[in-house]
């Protein structure tokens, strides 16, 4: 007689039976109310995978407007059920912010309407009970006794081989094993998610995502992927093989942080972007005043499941503090977190937080570093070199003081010394000496690149900053610098091509559309060239440089009154801004007046202009190099 066959999933203690909605734990029924045993039936069913929220909302409450907590609250109700705890999980893995996997094994097995269990061998059905043993299969004809007898007697020979194979199964999954490990060689630790319910809590998230890539960074064989192409993915979904392909990379750190008073909980995942395998996941809670304990159980557990043979050593590196001052740390985080904006508001703030960080701590050298960087940053693009690079200096001075051995220290040193101090041997030696301290350093890789450019070695900036690209794919820092070297080397295609396509990630960098601008200028496309530079005002109105490249290629067009119009703009702009002289001198050039031009090029230099850095290799300037006085500004420069 034919026989109902129902399907059962045996998960450790726990037996469940979809079709009957039971769920059994070593025989005792267990209680769970409809939905939350359907939930659990889908998880299983899809444990190859992570299953999002947007799916079971979708799957389970027909995609209607309902709250996520009503499916929190749901999967609260299975692992109620099942025992499992979301700190330690042995059976449903969440995936904060984004959705839940099922991570407990899983046996199958059949059952028939009398709760005996069947096997399947070759399309026979076998029935085992008590007392004997039942062929069924609408296919096979009726057997005599004597048939029967014999199958039996095979089946007896298979069961007794069952016994056997299932033993030295058994013995071969027990026995003392050789640790297999793989060894991972580059890592992308992505934001963390700010789960806090407040803004404001965004430095947090930030700085503690930074601070796993400085930890990380410390092992040697290990490539880190740098900050800019980290956050490129900042509040995107994650698709670990794209991410994977795109950086280069065999694996990623993702996880969120949310805030519970003064109690902070990270959930971290390590995930394989090969196969998408999560390596190693955990949740931590502890309280906001242990902080380095939290980020340091996190980095040394990704060091020892990344390599696991790391040494001891490294694994004490990683977890190496600037300061154990909790307070300094936080005020470093929010100063950090403002100077990323590279807006004039945004590098004050940081300047704030910064030096309130030094009060608390009168050593923390990455406090020093946020202040020199930070007057770095204001020198280049918002404030006069000699107002405010004087003070990166001191800053500089006093991290490298406190720690010769720190690479961002260095860092510091060697951009006030080629920005502004000029001092090339010195800067080159601070410069390699950053690289040597830390080989992922992108910033350390692009600033060589600018010096190399300036000094005339144009295919050794260019690689340098390509290594800065590789370090950091995403960054559109060193990707635009890029665009900018390809200019000086006269290279005017390659640099369009590289500003376009610094447009398809990044559309609102004024310098992209400049170096568009300057290179069609070259080829003599004016038009062309006025179209781009008109599109700068769009991000960075009054911006003096875009003003003054526009008032250049009115000149070299022949459109002098306009040209002259530019030079009455930028004027009037100097009572409510920072004006670099070198804008006046490039629109005097277009004009065709030397005199001038000198003139201003003499205020740049006494003014520290960082434009005039290049002025070696600026192609503007290539019929004006035989003037003797133009000769003897750039020997003053000592280029």
């Amino acid at each position: 007689m034919a026989v109902q066959i129902n399907k059962s999933y045996l998960l450790g203690d726990f037996e469940l039976e979809p079709d009957n909605l039971h769920l059994w734990r070593n025989g005792e029924r267990v209680h769970l109310t409809n939905k939350p045993f359907q939930v659990l039936v889908y998880l299983i069913e899809h444990r190859e995978r992570l299953v999002s929220h947007s799916e079971l909302l979708e799957k389970f409450w027909n995609g209607r407007n309902v709250y996520e907590e009503n499916l929190t609250k749901c999967v609260g109700a299975v692992r109620k059920a099942l025992d499992d705890r979301g700190d330690d999980p042995h059976f449903i893995l969440t995936h904060w912010a984004e959705g839940y996997r099922f991570i407990c094994p899983v046996e199958e097995k059949s059952i028939n309407g009398n709760g005996f269990e069947i096997e399947r061998t070759r399309g026979v059905r076998i029935i085992v009970d008590e007392d004997d043993v039942e062929i069924q299969t609408a296919s096979l004809p009726d057997k005599s006794r004597r048939s029967l007898r014999k199958t039996r007697l095979i089946l007896a020979s298979v069961a007794i081989a069952v016994i056997f194979a299932t033993a030295a199964g058994a013995w071969y999954l027990l026995r003392p094993k050789a640790v297999i490990t793989q060894t991972f060689h580059s890592i992308a630790v992505l934001p963390l998610k700010n789960l806090t319910g407040d803004a404001a809590n965004e430095y947090l998230s930030d700085g503690m995502t930074e601070s796993l890539i400085a930890s990380l960074s410390k092992i040697e064989d290990l490539r880190v992927i740098s900050r800019g192409s980290a956050f490129a993915y900042k509040d995107q979904e994650i698709d670990f093989a794209e991410v994977g392909g795109r950086l280069g990379i065999e694996s990623v750190l993702v996880g969120s942080v949310q805030k519970e008073g003064e109690a902070l909980r990270v959930s971290v995942r390590l995930v394989n972007t090969v196969d998408g395998h999560v390596i190693w996941t955990k949740e931590i809670n502890k309280p906001a005043n242990q902080i380095f304990a939290l980020q340091d159980e996190i980095a040394r557990n990704v060091a020892v499941k990344l390599e696991p043979q790391v040494p001891d050593k490294i694994q004490r590196q990683v977890v190496q503090h600037n300061t154990e001052n909790t307070e300094a740390y936080r005020l470093y985080l929010k100063g950090r977190f403002f100077w990323n904006q590279q807006t004039e508001e945004g590098l004050n703030k940081s300047i704030e937080y910064f030096n309130r960080a030094i009060t608390e701590d009168p050593n923390y050298v990455l406090a020093y570093c946020g202040v020199s960087d930070a007057y770095n940053s204001m020198g280049s693009y918002y404030s006069a070199p000699n107002a405010v690079m004087p003070k990166a200096r001191e800053f500089a001075t006093k991290e490298l003081a406190l720690d010769d051995e720190s690479a961002d220290a260095h860092f510091s040193m060697a951009s006030v010394l080629y920005w502004y101090d000029w001092d090339w041997p010195r800067a080159e030696r601070e410069m390699k000496r950053a690289i040597e301290l830390a080989p992922n350093h992108g910033l350390a890789h692009n600033l060589y690149g600018d010096y190399l450019m300036s000094i005339g070695r144009d295919e050794e900036g260019i690689a340098e900053v390509k290594r800065a690209i590789e370090l950091d794919p995403l960054a559109h820092f060193s990707s635009c610098d890029l665009g900018w070297q390809f200019y000086h080397a006269r290279q005017y295609e390659k640099a369009i091509a590289q500003a376009r396509q610094n447009f398809d990630t990044v559309q609102n960098c004024p310098f992209d559309y400049l170096y568009v601008g300057q290179s069609l200028e070259q080829t003599g496309n004016y038009q062309a060239a006025a179209t781009e530079l008109d599109k700068i005002q769009l991000f960075a109105k009054d911006w003096s440089l875009g003003l003054a490249e526009k008032g250049y290629t009115y000149a070299a067009a022949g459109q002098r009154t306009k040209a002259e119009q530019t030079l009455v703009k930028l004027a009037g702009l100097q009572k409510s801004q920072y004006v670099d002289p070198y804008g006046f001198a490039i629109v005097h050039l277009g004009l065709g007046n030397k005199d001038k031009t000198l003139a201003w090029l003499k205020k740049a230099v006494e003014a520290k202009s960082p434009f005039l850095l290049f002025l070696k290799n600026e192609p503007k300037f290539d019929t004006f190099r035989e003037d003797p006085r133009f000769q003897d500004l750039v020997r003053r420069m000592r280029l």
